[in-house]
């Protein structure tokens, strides 16, 4: 990637691709359950939050999970179920959607690695072009807050993703 893409002022603006992380992709009805603690995929693990920057090793609760139950979509969608379904981005795949780059963390919060596999395989059965990549070592916050950092492999990809759909058309 040699240089910056620029758009040329006559040039209107387009979606050249979407770059999501660590999303929420088909919000769920009602409570979500999951484990505080523990070691399976449904655990919120203080690994999943901190460090913010750092890698995450040896953060990891080693006890049995608690069972919780919390309605965490409540404050921003509200218990409608035909309003969570419009927000959820799953529920409108379809052939023709721009490029997606979906990154989320090998530690990320319970259900966003299953949402973001789910959104990625629907994308690329209605043909369109979606790219998944787990970043290890990483959490929920790590994830986005390293790639600052222009050797991160976050932040590698989505300049690669940027610089191929957003300057293909122009050359560069």
């Amino acid at each position: 990637m040699n240089g910056i893409c620029r758009p040329k002022a006559s040039t209107p603006p387009t979606s050249g691709g979407v770059i999501s992380v660590s999303g929420v992709y088909d919000i769920p009805h009602g409570t979500v359950e999951f484990l505080l603690g523990g070691k399976t995929t449904d655990s919120l693990r203080l690994d999943e939050l901190v460090p913010f920057r750092g890698a995450c090793d040896g953060w990891g609760m080693h006890l049995p999970g608690i069972p919780m139950h919390l309605n965490v979509y409540r404050p921003a969608f509200g218990d409608d179920e035909r309003v969570r379904e419009d927000a959820s981005p799953l529920k409108h795949v379809r052939p023709g959607l721009p490029p997606f780059l979906l990154l989320n963390a090998e530690k990320d919060l319970p259900t966003l690695t299953v949402m973001a596999i789910a959104f990625h395989q629907a994308l690329r059965e209605k043909g369109c072009e979606a790219h998944l990549l787990t970043i290890p070592r990483r959490n929920h916050n790590s994830v986005m807050f390293r790639a600052i950092d222009a050797d991160d492999p976050a932040a590698r990809a989505m300049l690669e993703f940027i610089h191929h759909h957003a300057c293909a058309d122009r050359g560069r």
